[in-house]
């Protein structure tokens, strides 16, 4: 599938993210998976981290899937 998005001479920074979507996509990803590892195998984490840890995450998957963004798709 092909798309073309066009943008006027005034959309320059709306050029520029859309350009970086995957980008974004990418480090949200990289940060799931970071929180994620970071409750499962950093066994230094106190027990108050890492459920801390969860909500950041679970709160990051809300926003997301609130958005209509999946990062596994």
């Amino acid at each position: 599938m092909a798309v073309t998005i066009t943008f006027s001479d005034d959309d320059h920074k709306e050029a520029i993210k859309a350009l970086n979507v995957n980008d974004f996509i990418h480090c949200m990803w990289e940060l799931d998976q970071w929180l994620r590892a970071e409750c499962k195998y950093n066994e230094k984490r106190t027990e108050k981290e890492i459920d801390a840890l969860y909500e950041a995450r679970e709160k990051l998957n809300d926003l997301l899937h609130e958005n209509g963004l999946n990062l596994y798709e």
